[in-house]
């Protein structure tokens, strides 16, 4: 094989290895939906979520099941007169419906835990969210840090260039290089809150923060559905904030069905026998035991009083849930309606405007046909501009994350991650 044949396959292997490793690259990409998977995943909330709702199940169980029976076992250490009963065995039946009772106050407590379990992982859901755009917006303003910094440099070698040939005054070199200094400043900000993003992210996501994190997929603008009506309807039969205060309202009315039960009659079966350890059972017989509760000296029913007292703020409470539901509805349009509008102005040709302001002055700078502040006028009005855009562009991917979380659109999601189903 000739040289110059050599030398062109091993272009031609390079090309292809360049090409094979950015589609690698693009494969990399951390979605927002993969984001929240992993989230879902890692992070320890979910796992004290997980916890907490079985704990809770637990107690339900336990609430259910008839109470256990009293065994008292007294046997005579020293003369058959040491103890006149030896056995006795007592079975409570409940019949009075305090166990029903008690386990409708146990399933409340139990929905209760999941409802505000199933709202911390919304709110876990949110913060990724934004903690992914906030990260995407930090990426960007580097990435025009960057770039703002290289222009103002070679803006500043060419004023250099034409000062020491003496087209230029001096003092547009210190202009220039101040501007120099004011665009490296803004890139260590910069640099210090996509630092501060990355990490955001990764403490989201449950590692460290530190963790190197991929490429991000710039969000695109949505046209979601916004009739408040609608989206009020939604959340109201979604949120797990109303659930949870409807679950405090009914563990109070259950509390107050309790204190009742135990102030009716109950039934109690009964085996004692005076001697078990001398000559077998002896004396010994099956019998009912009726509890009759007629005396109160207030107890019960300042119980059920405060019960009821309870019952009566937590039905208030639900009607101050589905308030502040409405209320995050309608500031969640209204924030998505004002990204929405400030995006229409970039989009109506401020971008392209912008950009073509830099280049035309920077041109007419090269050929001496504007001076100095004039340049600088316009590569702060491209900053400022293209910043204005990132901002308003990640603000609107935000106010949809929160639109969403208002309505309470991953409920289902969550709901299977808290039950351990992990196809989210």
């Amino acid at each position: 094989m000739t040289l110059s044949r050599f030398a062109t396959a091993l272009a031609l292997a390079v090309a292809l290895l360049s090409t094979c490793s950015a589609a690698q690259s693009a494969d990399k990409r951390l979605s927002l939906e993969e984001a929240v998977s992993k989230a879902l995943d890692n992070n320890p909330v979910v796992s004290a979520v997980r916890a907490a709702v079985g704990s809770a199940e637990f107690g339900a169980r336990s609430a259910r099941a008839l109470s256990n029976p009293t065994v008292h076992f007294t046997p005579a250490l020293t003369s058959p007169g040491g103890s006149d009963e030896e056995l006795s065995v007592q079975q409570p039946l409940e019949i009075n419906g305090t166990r029903s009772a008690r386990s409708a106050s146990a399933r409340a407590v139990a929905d209760g835990i999941q409802a505000v379990g199933a709202t911390e992982l919304l709110d876990l859901v949110l913060q990724t969210e934004t903690a992914y755009f906030e990260l995407h917006r930090a990426r960007e303003q580097l990435q025009l840090a960057e770039d703002l910094l290289s222009i103002t440099e070679e803006s500043h070698r060419l004023v250099d260039r034409q000062v020491e040939e003496g087209a230029r005054p001096g003092i547009d070199r210190m202009q220039t290089s101040l501007e120099v200094s004011r665009a490296k400043q803004q890139l260590v900000t910069a640099q210090r809150q996509e630092r501060i993003a990355s990490a955001t992210l990764n403490l989201a996501l449950g590692q460290t923060p530190t963790s190197p994190l991929p490429l991000l997929i710039p969000p695109t603008p949505q046209s979601p559905d916004t009739r408040t009506e609608a989206l009020v309807a939604r959340a109201l039969a979604q949120r797990p904030e109303i659930a949870a205060a409807r679950a405090r309202h009914s563990e109070s009315l259950s509390q107050a069905r309790l204190i009742r039960a135990e102030g009716r009659p109950d039934l109690t079966p009964q085996f004692r026998a005076d001697s078990v350890t001398r000559g077998g059972f002896q004396n010994a017989g099956v019998g009912i035991s009726v509890s009759i509760p007629i005396f109160d000296y207030g107890s019960r029913r300042d119980r059920l009083k405060e019960a009821r007292a309870e019952a009566s703020a937590e039905k208030a409470r639900i009607t101050s849930e589905e308030n502040n539901v409405r209320a995050d509805v309608e500031r969640a349009i209204d924030r998505l309606d004002a990204a929405r509008e400030a995006l229409k102005q970039f989009h109506s040709g401020v971008l392209d405007q912008s950009r073509r302001l830099l280049e035309a002055s920077r041109t007419g700078f090269q050929l001496g046909q504007t001076n100095v502040l004039n340049l600088l006028e316009a590569q702060r009005s491209y900053r400022l501009i293209q910043s204005d855009y990132i901002n308003a562009l990640v603000d609107g991917a935000i106010a949809q994350a929160e639109l969403k979380r208002a309505a309470a659109d991953a409920l289902p999601v969550v709901q299977a991650v808290i039950q351990g189903r992990t196809s989210h």
